[in-house]
């Protein structure tokens, strides 16, 4: 990724062209871009543009805070993903926090659950 386009996200952000708020990882190999909302898909792809725009050209995932809060982590812990070059979005096959979602829908007695969003 490197610092200069790091410093674009960045700007970017200031200005509001981008998502609530970015960070980077210190080596500047992977953004965080927050959205309000995921279920946003308009809002979604306003953000995919800019980021396009500002030079990512290659995968770009997207995990909801819940599913980090729930531990989540690697491919499975996807909820969105735009293929290299595009804006569109897709939802990956399988998803461990949508499985979790769909299970949390049924409650059970005496079990709590953390849900996302809503």
């Amino acid at each position: 990724m490197g610092l200069e386009l790091w410093e674009r996200i960045q700007g970017a952000t200031i200005e509001g062209y981008l998502g609530t708020c970015s960070k980077v990882l210190k080596d500047f190999t992977r953004a965080c871009v927050y959205t309000r909302d995921y279920r946003d898909v308009d809002d979604l792809r306003r953000v995919l543009t800019v980021l396009r725009e500002l030079g990512i050209e290659g995968w770009i995932d997207y995990k909801r805070d819940c599913d980090t809060a729930r531990g989540l982590y690697g491919r499975g812990a996807l909820y969105w993903f735009s293929p290299p070059g595009t804006v569109n979005i897709e939802a990956p096959k399988w998803s461990v926090g949508r499985e979790m979602d769909h299970w949390s829908a049924a409650p059970v007695p005496g079990l709590t659950r953390q849900r996302c969003g809503g």
